[in-house]
């Protein structure tokens, strides 16, 4: 094939190509996303405009490893499931940091649900003499919790020596990213000054799912009442 053709097919190739070998699987978060590398902070997309001051981040319970990488062993899985709790803990206290004075977090209540879940992870031998280099891939993601809409999106892994070096690079990530979602995500999150009007919400469809939340106990009563609450009022703003 000449080089001019293999120009015209450059585009399609790189968006055909896998993010981070193959650990970040796009179909988690959605068809529309489009991810960008960040330097030392992974990949990431951040919904144009996202707004976050005034509203309340509930941080979900880490959802089960999904083990996108190598056939991993015992200790492997060990890691990841030592390091379950500290991946919410890590996460509510950085982004409480991070959004000091623009948004508050809570693991009970919020109209914005953060979900994460970890997609690989390389423990350490248990007889190994000194501490080896481990590593944890996690995929990360807010969504709104009356819409359903996706408001960002985020991957990243992590390697260091030992599981403390991990977990303390983890810890500076969430807050970092506590100060990017405070001021709006990357330039590219605010890169298209005019979006198409958004269509009016789907009240029948968002109480469902809202019913549906209550019912997973992911929503309190006190939490749905105020959501549907929300819900009713956007749907008659015209």
């Amino acid at each position: 094939m000449r080089p001019a053709a293999l120009l015209l097919f450059a585009p399609a190739l790189l968006a055909a190509q896998s993010l981070d070998g193959g650990l970040l699987d796009r179909a988690w978060f959605g068809p529309a996303v489009r991810f960008e590398s960040v330097p030392h902070q992974g990949f990431q997309w951040v919904k144009p405009g996202i707004q976050l001051r005034g509203r309340t981040l509930r941080i979900q319970e880490w959802q089960p490893a999904a083990w996108l990488g190598r056939v991993r062993d015992g200790n492997d899985r060990a890691f990841a499931d030592h390091a379950k709790a500290g991946l919410r803990a890590e996460l509510e206290r950085g982004l409480r940091q991070g959004l000091t004075r623009v948004a508050q977090v809570s693991t009970s209540e919020g109209d914005v649900l953060v979900v994460g879940r970890t997609v690989d992870a390389a423990g350490e031998e248990p007889d190994a003499a000194f501490s080896g280099a481990q590593s944890l891939s996690f995929d990360l993601k807010l969504v709104d919790a009356v819409s359903g809409d996706l408001l960002a999106a985020f991957h990243q892994t992590l390697t260091g020596e030992g599981e403390r070096s991990v977990m303390d690079q983890y810890g500076r990530w969430c807050v970092d990213l506590g100060r990017r979602l405070a001021g709006g995500g990357t330039a590219s999150a605010a890169a298209s000054a005019s979006q198409p009007p958004k269509p009016l919400l789907d009240l029948p469809a968002t109480l469902e799912r809202l019913e549906a939340l209550r019912g997973d106990g992911v929503l309190t009563e006190e939490g749905f009442q105020a959501l549907r609450a929300k819900a009713q009022e956007m749907a008659r703003v015209k």
